[in-house]
């Protein structure tokens, strides 16, 4: 079964508040935006005062989240993955965004 376009905002924007709001503040979430990839639907955004540092929140079939924590590189525009957890059920998702971001690189 295919996801509309509003069954995708509608997991993106249940993303959004599933993720505590001193999770946001802490790792500087800003511009979150609706992602679709292999493993699923969900969100990414901004984080971090670092440029080019994102986070995706997936929602996979089985219903936990996989949390992938991601630089862009300059010039190329590659995807270079920095840390990822999988299997995160909706209750560790702020603890796992937090931790996850907060890796160096």
């Amino acid at each position: 079964m295919t996801m509309t376009m509003e069954d995708r905002k509608d997991v993106a924007v249940n993303i959004i508040r599933q993720i505590p709001k001193m999770t946001k503040m802490g790792v500087g979430y800003r511009e979150p935006q609706m992602h679709e990839d292999a493993d699923g639907t969900g969100l990414v955004f901004r984080v971090n005062s670092k440029p080019y540092r994102y986070c995706s929140v997936i929602l996979t079939a089985n219903d936990t989240y996989n949390v992938c924590y991601f630089r862009i590189k300059r010039g190329s525009y590659q995807r270079v993955e920095i840390a990822r957890d999988t299997d995160v059920y909706a209750e560790n998702l702020g603890e796992t965004i937090y931790s996850l971001t907060q890796r160096g690189d």
